[in-house]
């Protein structure tokens, strides 16, 4: 019974979706020099190429990890930027290059992902001295353990009012190339001038490893909660894309590094299962039925446990699909967050 108490309190805290502001390095938006690195600054009429990567020091972020959603930077004026292309990448610093970025940008970037690449992109700022976000459409998933590195290309931008710029830091390592047509390899710098940088994270919240399996239906089984939980409250966590009346298993748990004497995660293609890895532990284990629309519910209820703060906890959703493959069983992907 402690561990159902546990494992039930922890995972009313796995969607809490509750969103964490980091400015960096602060949160005021009307301090430090105006600079066109790394938005441009060229007024109505004329264009400006330009790569920059900016250097975020870890400590700034979880050490637990993080999920970044969000990117945003601090206007100097009223105005509009337009750009015939926007791509923005976020990596983490390589371990060998930690604290310091190197003029040649690969050399700056492992485990790079594009979280903004759009043509005839626009940007406002509406407001003086505040944060405007720029509207990514994936997140990044930072280790906690090393630096991150913010990589921005602009092509073709323009500013329609007097004064382009955002504010810059004096602390932040940046590194830049002007005229940037996509093939130099290296820019200036590194100089303590990159720009002030607000992320929104989303600390605590369901964070999602791997792909999951594909069933006998082709589908993944999709693992989400139908609202945020809380503490003392109740919400169900749902299954879906399940074929109809097949059994769902789910795992509950506090680690995606070992299950027992088992290592994981741990790839089930060997017992027959291709492409099948198991995730988590199962600490705690529930059974449900998929009903007519592929779905299959797990109602929970929530104690009101303030005792558990920093536990880990993981969910894998398990299908008995014998049509499948040799072993019978398709995964979803884990979710995993710390409390």
């Amino acid at each position: 019974m402690k561990w159902i108490a546990t494992a039930i309190s922890a995972f009313s805290l796995i969607a809490a979706l509750e969103a964490q502001i980091v400015s960096i390095p602060d949160a005021n938006a009307g301090s430090g020099t105006v600079n066109i690195i790394p938005l441009g600054g060229k007024a109505a009429g004329q264009t400006q190429d330009v790569r920059t990567q900016i250097l975020v020091p870890k400590a700034f972020l979880n050490a637990a990890g993080s999920t970044i959603r969000e990117l945003a930077f601090a206007s100097a004026s009223i105005g509009g930027y337009r750009y015939s292309s926007f791509r923005v990448l976020l990596a983490h610093l390589p371990a060998a290059r930690q604290g310091t970025l190197s003029t040649v940008f690969a050399d700056n970037l492992d485990q790079a992902f594009t979280v903004l690449d759009k043509t005839g992109f626009r940007y406002d700022f509406t407001a003086v001295d505040a944060w405007h976000p720029l509207g990514l459409t994936q997140q990044f998933r930072h280790d906690g353990k090393r630096d991150l590195v913010v990589d921005i290309v602009i092509r073709g931008a323009f500013f329609d009012a007097a004064s382009p710029g955002s504010r810059r830091s004096s602390t932040l390592e940046t590194v830049y190339a002007l005229g940037y047509d996509g093939t130099a390899k290296s820019g200036f710098g590194p100089f303590l001038a990159g720009a002030k940088l607000q992320l929104t994270l989303d600390n605590g919240s369901l964070v999602y490893v791997g792909t999951g399996c594909k069933a006998a239906n082709a589908k993944v089984p999709a693992l989400t909660l139908d609202a945020t939980p809380v503490l003392g409250g109740k919400s169900n966590v749902h299954v879906d894309d399940v074929a109809v009346s097949l059994a769902v298993i789910l795992f509950f748990g506090t680690s995606d590094q070992v299950f027992g004497a088992l290592r994981l995660p741990f790839a089930l293609d060997a017992l027959g299962a291709a492409s099948c890895t198991l995730r988590g532990d199962a600490l705690l284990i529930f059974a449900s039925v998929a009903d007519a629309s592929g779905r299959a519910a797990f109602p929970l209820a929530f104690p009101s446990d303030q005792r558990l703060k920093g536990l880990p906890v993981t969910t894998q959703a398990l299908v008995l699909d014998a049509k499948a493959n040799a072993l019978g069983i398709v995964l979803s992907r884990l979710g995993k967050a710390q409390l």
